[in-house]
This record gives structure tokens, sequence and C-alpha cells, in this order.
């Protein structure tokens, strides 16, 4: 009697405990305008320039695939894909192309990760991972199944979001999982809440006035690394959650209503960066039949004030530039905190003859030529 007594008191505790800390996760609504905000990125994060070197063959427009503490990683245009490797200082390491079809050969480059103790460059080749060497030597090759994102987790492994795309079609809703480095195997899969049954893409095809039929994307980010882990917004989910390193899985934001409500104009919701105070998300609008197919809306939640707010973030050294720390162009597998930026030569010389920098960063494109290559902003949120 005392075992059955003490198993239903740990069971209502365990019960109370789940409910209190869901009452404690706060709730956005996606259809209300909040209050206006203005920030300072440099009262947020720390900056660092990275200008990547002019070597022959390591000229690139492409932004950053993978940003490590000695390394960055990054490829030519699309349909040319020759990897590039340089060190963080933007010192070129490596260039190779093993595009083709044969053994050991990529057909289409979609991702990019490395490796540092391995000595290991990741391609990401639709439905398949090739691994070189940093010499560009095929190593091995292992399916990735329906990995679309891949973000790195540990020394041995990757955490993915498995989710249909481009002729690959996946039947059950989208999930996260970790798989192994060497071989693809399954180690482990995050099951989070869908709200519902069907998965939930930002895909539209729409016919344009002349009959013409076409198809645009907006590339959300599901994984965005934060400290001791990941935060993960699934599109059919209700709820955001966040995975430590030790596995714990924790809901942070709840929206509403329910996107199970929301068929005809839905309104979706994605995590950016969290710093100590502020978590950044962003709404994303889908309007078929508008010039507009996704709007969108910045959201910051003050945890400190424990309100929401529609921010607007201004870098003094670029004045007239906003900067948005959630949204599509917050991919790559970047430092914990972080996301990255990146501006040809050339526009910057121009902003800089316009009188529109300011600070470091005018101090950096002052000695640039428009035929230089490239250069990176890396912004890391602030401890």
């Amino acid at each position: 009697m005392k075992t059955i007594l003490l198993t239903c008191l740990l069971y209502i505790l365990a019960s109370c405990t789940s409910q209190q800390s869901m009452v404690d996760v706060p709730t956005v609504d996606l259809t209300q305008s909040y209050p206006e905000i203005e920030l300072d990125i440099h009262d947020l994060v720390d900056v660092e320039y990275i200008k990547l070197s002019n070597d022959e063959g390591f000229m690139t427009s492409t932004s950053p695939f993978h940003i490590t503490d000695n390394y960055y990683l990054t490829r030519t245009k699309t349909g040319q894909d020759d990897i590039l490797l340089f060190k963080r200082n933007g010192e070129a390491v490596k260039c190779f192309n093993r595009k083709g079809q044969g053994e050991g050969e990529y057909v289409w480059l979609s991702g990019l990760n490395l490796d540092e103790k391995r000595k290991e460059i990741f391609v990401q080749d639709q439905q398949k991972m090739h691994v070189y060497d940093f010499e560009g030597n095929f190593l091995r090759d292992f399916n990735l199944g329906y990995a679309w994102h891949v973000r790195t987790w540990d020394d041995d492994s990757f955490i993915t979001y498995q989710t249909s795309f481009f002729g690959a079609v996946l039947e059950e809703p989208a999930y996260f999982s970790i798989i192994s480095k060497e071989d693809g195997k399954e180690l482990k899969r995050i099951e989070v809440s869908h709200a519902i049954d069907k998965q939930e893409n930002l895909r539209l095809s729409y016919t344009a006035t002349d009959g013409s039929v076409f198809t645009s994307m907006y590339g959300h980010n599901p994984l965005q690394k934060v400290k001791n882990g990941y935060i993960l917004s699934e599109l059919s989910s209700d709820t955001i959650y966040q995975i430590s390193r030790e596995g714990r899985l924790s809901p942070i934001m709840v929206r509403k209503p329910s996107i199970a409500n929301m068929e005809d104009k839905p309104y979706y919701v994605v995590a950016g960066l969290e710093s100590k105070r502020y978590l950044f998300m962003i709404r994303i609008g889908v309007e078929p039949k508008s010039e507009d197919l996704f709007n969108e809306y910045d959201i910051v939640y003050d945890k400190l004030e424990k309100k929401f707010y529609h921010y607007t973030i201004k870098d003094p050294d670029f004045p007239g530039k906003t900067v948005q720390l959630a949204g599509g162009f917050l991919r790559g597998d970047m430092p914990e905190c972080s996301f990255a930026l990146r501006y040809t030569a050339d526009s910057l010389v121009d902003k800089l003859e316009e009188g529109q920098l300011g600070g470091r960063l005018k101090e950096i494109v002052g000695s640039l030529s428009e035929d230089d290559n490239q250069i990176v902003i890396l912004y890391k949120v602030k401890d």
C-alpha cells in the first residue's frame, strides 16, 4: 500500500510540475501588432569581420555554410560548386571540386559541414552525404534520408531536420533527429508535438497574369544553435522547443491561434537568436494572391519585462541598414548564438563612397578595391 501511495504521489507531483512548466511558457499572439522598440546591434552582439583571401580560385559571393573556431567553409556559385576552405581569419587553405556522377562525386551540392578534429568535410548531395578530407580526397559516403538541414551536434554526430524536399517525399510529419557522422545512422529521434498531421512548408506555387506558373520558397531556419543546445522551430507545431546537449526537451514559446485553425491565410512563427534577455522571432504570413508572398513581421520577447515587441535593430557602423535576428538568412552551421552576413566588396565600396559606413567597418572597406573577395560579418550574442 505504501508503494502504491508513493507511486501515486510521484505521478501527481510530476503532473503538477509539467503543468506548471507549461503555464510559465510565454504565448505569442500572431494576430497582434506589438509596440515598437528600437535596439542597437552593438548592445546585443560582438562583431567580427572576416576578409576572405583574394587567392586565385577562392573568389566567391556565396554565404558561409560552416564557421568553426578555426575554419570557414563555403563554395563558389551554384552549378560550379567548387568547395572553398579558409582559415577563420580568411586565409585560403584548399579549393577542390568533385562534382560529377561517379564514385565519390556529388551531383548537386546542397549543404556543407566540416569537422576540425576529424579533418573531414561533409558534402550534402540531396539524400546522400559525401565525406572528404581537407585535401579533397574521398573517404566515404552514406545515406541521409530526408535530412534537409544538417548541423553539428557533437564530435560524433549531427542534429538534423527531416522533411520532404525537392522530389523526396517524407510520408510522416517532419521531425528532428541525431545521426552519426560516420554512417548516418539515426542515434536519437527528437519527438515534438504536431498540431496538424500534414507537413507544413513555406513553398508556394502560383500563376502569374500571363498564365506562367512559378514556385517560391521561404527558407526558414528550423535549427538555431544556442548555449548548450538548439532551438527547434517546427512549422506544424504550436510550440517552439529547446533541446539541451543532455537531451532535455523544453517548451520555450507557445503560439496562438493554433496552426490548425489558420488554413486560409496562415501565420508561421520561427525562432531566431536568443540572448540572456531577449528571444527574437519572425512571423511569416503566407499570401498566395499577393505580390508579397511571404510577408515578415519581426517580434522579440523581452524575458525581463515579460513583454512582446515589434523590433527594429540599427547598426551605427552601417547607417540605414536594419538587422533581423530571425529569418531565412539565419542558415548555415554557425558557432553558438551567432549568425553571419556577407557583402561583396563592390557593394561595400559603393556604400563607403555614399558615406553610408562608419566605425571599424569603414576602416576595413577603406582598404578594399571593388575586385576584392567578400567581407563576412559574424555577429555573436553577448554573454
